[in-house]
């Protein structure tokens, strides 16, 4: 016996939610506008850097990622010494996500990333960790950022909640 096809038809004029449409391309491209705006008005997007004063691991990335394609491959490993690790791996991610999103490529398509073992990925980590408080020590050529925690907006408003309280 036959067992009957359950799914539904797609309706006459309807999206079958592959391949791209007007739509999917400007939700997809819409995070890349922003970033690219906040880039060039020079927005700082590190909310590490922001709250606490100290930068992230990641620090340094997005212009190393700069210098890099620009050839200034020296200037790039200054500003991050992974960034040939990082780059690829981050690229990926997104070129893929973006291409999902706009329907270009399907979401159950083969990633590569998938096979990579977590133990490689936990790694991965541990050495972008061990980097940063290398070079937050003054290792490396020490961090391209000034580490300054009395910048960060929880010391400044712990500092101004005392002001005001004549605590200091």
């Amino acid at each position: 016996m036959k067992t009957p096809d359950l799914r539904r038809p797609i309706p006459p004029g309807r999206s079958s939610g592959v391949g791209p449409s007007g739509p999917r391309v400007l939700k997809a491209l819409l995070p890349v506008a922003f970033l690219s705006l906040l880039f060039f008005v020079d927005i700082p997007l590190c909310p590490m850097r922001a709250l606490f004063g100290v930068p992230c691991p990641g620090c340094g990335l997005t212009r190393a990622t700069e210098s890099l394609l620009l050839g200034e491959v020296a200037a790039a490993l200054a500003y991050h010494p992974l960034v040939p690790v990082v780059l690829p791996v981050v690229a990926w991610m997104l070129v893929r996500v973006t291409l999902v999103s706009m329907g270009l490529l399907r979401s159950d398509s083969f990633d590569p990333m998938d096979r990579v073992p977590m133990v490689v990925w936990l790694g991965l980590v541990l050495v972008l960790l061990a980097v940063w408080v290398v070079r937050i020590s003054g290792g490396l050529g020490g961090h391209p950022d000034p580490v300054d925690p009395a910048q960060g907006y929880i010391a400044r408003g712990l500092l101004g909640l005392a002001d005001a309280l004549g605590l200091r």
